[in-house]
């Protein structure tokens, strides 16, 4: 005996009121392979799919594209890929004090320069380094307004602020 994740497709009513989608998502489901190199894959044919679980071979056939078309399997040269997972993006919580709210900005700026990092690997054009310092000195200069900049805005403003004004009258 083996346990196994599933999605919850109690969340697509259309293809839960499908009875016969629901038995072949699962049956595929617990069928999969688990071992590194046939992992969340079954190889059977339609016709013993459809004997295995009681369907008819028609009805298994719409089953199996109603579960293509919601993007829980994919069919390819009579092997199956049964999507049991799906990686969720996570929700960060609001910060509950001062400190928290500094930090978060801090982690920001350290992801945001992460980002520009990596796309500074790949050539990039002048113009387009010039737009993302307006873009980002807009931003803060926003923020400063709101009255919600923190130490790291008021920073790159003055440290920026001549190249933003040179910048924008060229514009």
């Amino acid at each position: 005996m083996r346990y196994t994740t599933v999605i919850d497709i109690s969340e697509m009513p259309a293809l839960y009121r499908n009875k016969n989608a629901r038995m072949i998502y699962f049956h595929l489901a617990l069928r999969a392979g688990y071992h590194d190199d046939d992992r969340d894959v079954v190889k059977q044919s339609i016709r013993v799919l459809a004997a295995e679980t009681g369907i008819t071979v028609s009805a298994t056939r719409h089953a199996l594209h109603a579960l293509e078309k919601s993007g829980l399997l994919t069919h390819d040269h009579g092997t199956t890929k049964v999507v049991k997972w799906v990686m969720m993006p996570t929700i960060t919580a609001r910060a509950r004090s001062v400190k928290e709210q500094k930090q978060k900005e801090i982690q920001e700026i350290r992801e945001r320069e992460q980002r520009q990092f990596e796309l500074s690997n790949r050539k990039r054009t002048d113009q387009e380094r010039q737009d993302d310092l307006i873009a980002a000195y807009e931003k803060f200069l926003q923020q400063q307004r709101e009255g919600t900049i923190g130490a790291v805005g008021r920073a790159f403003l003055e440290q920026n602020r001549d190249k933003y004004n040179e910048l924008t009258r060229q514009s």
